[in-house]
């Protein structure tokens, strides 16, 4: 009885209506991978930087090409369970069946070629978005149990217009700059602007951690005695968290930005300005002025100076 239906089954499936039956299964699975690909990237944080499109286009083949798998065995899978389930008073084992050279290398061949498509998908990728871009803003990140500090570093040229640097006092002028005439000061925050590449140089002090930003689609570790780097164009102006990724403690939660009751920003955060002009005068220029008149109350300086991130603990 059941060689009889197994060749019933074969003739079925050669015959021109079991044909168009597999055609039908075959967009359809095709389609609905396509819709898995489309529709669940809805569910990520916006895209932010450049990288971010890159990412997840790679994600939505990688979605397309997993979602049309899944819908391919589910299919079959129920399809075996209807049309091969064992009938009333059936008892009998299946037919004896060992294998088919074709199919298993068709099988075997087919997820080779996706593997190696997405290698290289996945290569170009990640090529691009480490590549130095030109022209980068340079920012150095420090992690350190439970806090992040960003070092910016500038050059004269950028001070403020109005400020003449001669008539700093002496003590000032060395905060401001080092021997090569570099603007360097610390900041709990990321600032940037919207189309300027920035290459943040990481550096752990105590255990590892991992720099994360989801709106810009970067992560990446920070190994203690070693220096990492991440690179993102930002192309949305806005404010965006920026996490921990990696579990260093008790206070793992807290390197993740938070908002105050009064709606000011505190911890890390990303800031995108719209223009370098207002991030020049909305952060580096009002950072700049508070090293240049520091408060004389020393209890004042003290919080301007933790406020600074400068010292994290």
């Amino acid at each position: 009885m059941n060689l009889s239906r197994l060749s019933q089954g074969n003739r079925s499936a050669s015959n021109p209506t079991s044909l168009v039956w597999i055609i039908v299964a075959g967009l359809a699975i095709i389609v609905g991978g396509i819709l898995i690909a489309t529709l669940t990237p809805i569910l990520l944080p916006p895209q932010a930087s450049a990288e971010s499109q890159q990412i997840d286009n790679l994600f939505r083949f990688m979605l397309a090409i997993g979602g049309s798998v899944f819908l391919l065995v589910q299919g079959m899978l129920v399809y075996s369970i209807v049309r091969f389930r064992a009938r009333e008073n059936e008892r009998a084992d299946g037919p004896p069946i060992h294998g088919n050279a074709t199919l298993e290398l068709v099988w075997t061949l087919i997820p080779t070629i996706i593997v190696a498509l997405i290698a290289i998908y996945a290569f170009v990728v990640y090529t691009d978005i480490t590549s130095v871009k030109p022209n980068e803003q340079q920012v150095g990140a420090v992690g350190a149990r439970y806090a992040w500090t960003f070092n910016y570093t500038f050059s004269r040229a950028d001070l403020p217009v109005d400020l003449d640097f001669t008539t700093l006092p002496e003590n000032i002028q060395a905060d401001l700059t080092d021997a090569d005439g570099t603007v360097r000061f610390s900041h709990p925050q990321l600032h940037t602007w919207v189309g300027q590449p920035v290459d943040v140089a990481m550096n752990a002090t105590d255990v590892n951690h991992a720099f994360w930003i989801p709106a810009m689609r970067v992560k990446q570790d920070l190994l203690v005695g070693r220096t990492t780097n991440v690179r993102f164009t930002p192309i949305e102006a806005g404010v965006y968290r920026v996490v921990c990724a990696e579990l260093c403690g008790a206070g793992h939660g807290n390197m993740a930005g938070t908002i105050a009751p009064d709606g000011t920003l505190q911890g890390a955060w990303l800031v995108v300005h719209p223009d370098r002009e207002t991030f020049l005068s909305e952060f580096f220029n009002e950072q700049v002025s508070r090293i240049i008149n520091p408060p004389d109350d020393p209890v004042l300086l003290g919080r301007q100076i933790l406020d600074s991130g400068a010292y994290p603990c």
